[in-house]
């Protein structure tokens, strides 16, 4: 069977014979015809294609033609199927089938839809017409009373479905008469469950017992909870993945009171109170051993009590977050070029400890910057024509997987950036700032010419980033697209120059390269390189390399180690030969350099 990115192969859409429209009442019509075999083939798009006989057009369900079905030319999760509809559709089914003669079929895949082809958004099944969903705005609870029964249950199960809007929060609490309880809550993204036995009051991080799964679970996605209680047994659900718990001695965890709160930590007494931080977002489908508590509250039922602003629907959030799933995506926006001033404000949270979130290229010769992370820390790294790169670090401990604000902003010939409130030290720019008309968020660059390569791309001038998501920014290179992909890196002075003789009170006469790229952007290329190669030519008149008197070498050139080299261009390092000493044809013997004939010619 083949991985999920092999999966997507055959496909059907069933959906309404007419164009989408809004419909006022009534349900919408039945729908069993088929779309997609009724598409031409340039409707169908995909990321890659094996060969010519397995690309998309050939995705119809039912079909033998071309190698029967769509199969892409790498297997990964990157890989996508794109049909374009021509217009508005209302979509209400969708079926996928192997590849005629194969072994391949859909294992899972994500759907998603868009209206231009550029901003897509993800099909989710969700608060969906057979579930009860409630919101607790962060100061609202729910206390469910149990019926008071004189035998204890021989189990407990409370299974749910939530969907944080804030990373901290009490899902659910109870306790029994003792200081014995049980608790979910929601801290820093992470379902911690609290369970105590007794002898202690409110749920603290020494608890007896705490059971925690899941991380970053505040990303206003649903994620679902089972619990189940067995006297002494505990198993913990999240997400599919189960955190089992046997308690040592007697204890039973269902040696609880009668009631159990959702949402807080609610204190008795006539004016509502919390104790902890309460849960700001929505719950689904809440049941208690088969009980549907929301539909109970929804009823008005005496069993329950709701304090402060419960409501029976699920806003949608007004902020989308973005995730770039592979150090290569990235997130182009537009920004108001040439103007004066910048100014970007966004929030981001991870793990990894280093990696570009930020560049902008500004315009008129003003220069660039890139806003990345090194060591869970932000730095800002600007970079000006005739300047050394500026570099400015702001924050610590960033890479906690909690969000954390930025705001760059520059005006003029100043620069400030904040991270979390903490403003870093505010550069003084060179040159005034000249706005660029896109920002890119995350990576952009590829790390190499050889990435270029595998991508299909041209020879031709490309940056890239031989860093990866290091401190160093992108600089420009020359790919050269052979049976090898060479990355050549071209210095900014004509290819030859002319020596003249050293002023008068000066011992000798140097000529530096400057090129394109810093001294760390050349190493880091070259650290990634197979083989590097680098040609120096001397050309002479009546020029002696060596001091004819004791033969002390009257011409060198210093590497990128800072070592003095004496030979050149066609050489063997230490020969201290020219081409032709190697090769034996230098025009006079007895020396191995043409410049060391001394003849008055070039």
């Amino acid at each position: 069977m083949a991985s999920a990115a092999w999966a997507v192969l055959q496909v059907l859409l069933l959906l309404p014979t007419h164009a989408w429209s809004p419909v006022g009442a009534g349900r919408p019509p039945d729908c069993d015809a088929p779309l997609a075999s009724a598409l031409p083939r340039s409707s169908f798009s995909s990321s890659s294609e094996l060969s010519s006989s397995h690309g998309p057009g050939f995705s119809r369900l039912n079909r033998r033609d071309g190698a029967g079905g769509w199969t892409p030319l790498v297997s990964n999760k990157y890989q996508w199927l794109q049909i374009d509809l021509g217009e508005r559709m209302e979509v209400t089914a969708v079926a996928t089938q192997g590849g005629y003669g194969s072994s391949d079929w859909v294992t899972s895949y994500l759907l998603m839809f868009s209206d231009g082809g550029r901003n897509w958004k993800q099909y989710r099944r969700e608060e969906s017409i057979w579930s009860e969903v409630v919101y607790f705005d962060g100061q609202s609870a729910l206390l469910y009373k149990l019926d008071k029964k004189p035998l204890k249950p021989v189990r407990d199960v409370i299974s749910l479905k939530f969907k944080a809007i804030q990373s901290n929060g009490i899902l659910l609490h109870r306790e029994g008469q003792h200081g014995n309880h049980i608790t979910l809550e929601l801290i820093k993204g992470k379902l911690v469950f609290f369970l105590n036995s007794g002898n202690a009051k409110l749920p603290t991080t020494i608890a007896p017992v705490t059971l925690t799964l899941g991380s970053l679970l505040d990303d206003q996605h649903w994620h679902s909870v089972l619990i189940e209680l067995l006297d002494t047994q505990v198993n913990f659900t999240v997400d599919k993945h189960t955190h089992h718990f046997q308690a040592k001695g007697e204890s039973s965890y269902l040696d609880l009171n009668f009631e159990i709160s959702f949402g807080g930590i609610p204190t008795s007494g006539r004016a509502w109170a919390f104790t902890r931080q309460s849960f700001h977002g929505c719950l689904e489908n809440l049941y208690y051993n088969g009980v549907d508590v929301t539909e109970l509250a929804k009823k008005h039922k005496p069993q329950i009590l709701m304090m402060g602003n419960v409501s029976f629907s699920c806003p949608q959030p007004q902020t989308v977050p973005v995730t770039f799933l592979s150090s290569r995506s990235y997130l182009a926006l537009p920004g108001n070029s040439g103007e004066d001033k910048v100014s970007v404000t966004f929030q981001f949270r991870t793990w990894n400890r280093a990696g570009h979130l930020l560049f902008g290229e500004l315009q008129r010769g003003s220069g660039s910057f890139v806003l990345f992370l090194k060591d869970g820390k932000l730095k800002l790294s600007l970079f000006q024509p005739g300047q050394s790169p500026r570099n400015v670090t702001a924050g610590a401990g960033l890479n906690d997987g909690q969000w954390h604000s930025v705001s760059l902003s520059a005006k003029w010939s100043h620069m400030n950036v904040v991270v979390d409130d903490d403003t870093a030290v505010q550069p003084l720019l060179a040159v005034l700032i000249d706005s660029g008309d896109t920002y890119y968020f995350g990576a952009l660059y590829e790390q190499s010419c050889e990435a270029h390569k595998h991508r299909g791309d041209p020879s031709g001038l490309y940056y890239i980033d031989a860093d990866g998501s290091g401190p160093l920014g992108p600089f420009l290179v020359y790919c050269n697209m052979t049976d090898a992909a060479w990355t050549v890196v071209r210095h900014g002075g004509p290819d030859a120059v002319t020596v003249r003789g050293a002023p008068s009170g000066h011992p000798r006469s140097a000529v530096s390269f400057a090129y394109a790229a810093s001294a760390g952007q050349l190493r880091a290329a070259v650290s990634l390189a197979e083989r590097c190669e680098q040609r120096l030519a001397l050309r002479c008149g009546t020029a002696r390399r060596p001091d004819s008197r004791d033969g002390t070498p009257l011409s060198w050139w210093v590497g990128r180690t800072n070592e003095t080299h004496t030979y050149w261009g066609g050489s063997l390092p230490d020969a201290q030969k020219c081409t032709c000493g190697l090769e034996g044809n230098c025009i006079d013997s007895q020396y191995y350099c043409n410049c060391d004939a001394g003849r008055n010619e070039w």
